[in-house]
């Protein structure tokens, strides 16, 4: 007798234990003739088709756009762009060096030129020419110790009359700070005076200072001895020794 699938309806076979149209497992019947009620409901029943599953939607693919492709480093807006920077970076610095170059050479080169120039004028000089800037040379120095001379010994007249004055004790401590005053004054101006002249050698130069210093020194002293400190007399007697023993050689030094 025909058998049928319960669950789809579909024709079954005698030994079948699934529903080969929906996999259904098949309940066993009992022997014997089936039901007047079950036969005519299972020849009634139309075969149902079975249901296919729904198609898994798959993913849909990202369209081809301005967000698709990922941004790079260097096509972002606003970011920094280190080859440029590294770049600006290196020029800077070259130019920086070269500047510092050319202002070093700058400043250099007068200085070159002076010291090349005289090296040839001195080089390339006939013995006439030679000679003729020894005698320039010895007439600078030969006005300028004349002048010096006649100042320092100026200078010597006006301290031996203020320690005159001081040891008189005829004049007040106002009248011999004044003299003081005045004495020191002069000596600065010979001082002055001898260096507005052409220089000659600078070993002269510097001894020259050195006597109208010393001079200023005595002046000072015997200054301070007026004010009350005593001793200061002795320290201006040191000076006026160390003065007169550079003094005696003072025209024979400023010719070596």
């Amino acid at each position: 007798m025909a058998r049928f699938c319960m669950n789809c309806g579909a024709k079954l076979e005698a030994d079948d234990a699934f529903c080969p149209s929906c996999g259904h497992a098949v309940e066993k019947e009992s022997q014997g003739a089936p039901s007047a009620s079950q036969a005519p409901q299972a020849a009634a029943t139309e075969p149902v088709s079975p249901v296919e599953p729904p198609a898994t939607p798959q993913p849909a693919l990202p369209t081809q756009g301005p967000s698709a492709t990922p941004p790079s480093s260097t096509s972002v807006k606003g970011g920094p762009n280190w080859t440029a920077i590294v770049a600006i970076v290196a020029i800077a610095v070259v130019a920086a060096f070269g500047i510092y170059l050319y202002h070093d050479n700058s400043a250099s080169a007068p200085a070159q030129k002076v010291e090349t120039v005289a090296k040839k004028s001195s080089s390339d000089a006939s013995p006439a020419e030679r000679d003729k800037e020894a005698g320039a040379m010895a007439t600078i120095s030969e006005a300028y110790e004349r002048e010096a001379i006649t100042g320092l010994n100026q200078g010597e007249k006006d301290l031996a009359a203020l320690a005159s004055a001081i040891n008189s004790g005829q004049y007040s401590k106002g009248e011999l700070l004044q003299r003081e005053k005045e004495t020191a004054s002069a000596i600065e101006s010979r001082k002055k005076k001898v260096d507005a002249m052409k220089q000659p050698l600078e070993k002269t130069v510097t001894l020259t200072h050195e006597l109208f210093d010393i001079q200023a020194k005595r002046a000072e002293c015997m200054a301070k001895g007026v004010r009350g400190d005593t001793n200061q007399f002795a320290v201006g007697g040191k000076y006026y020794d160390e003065f007169q023993t550079k003094f005696a050689a003072y025209h024979d030094y400023s010719k070596m």
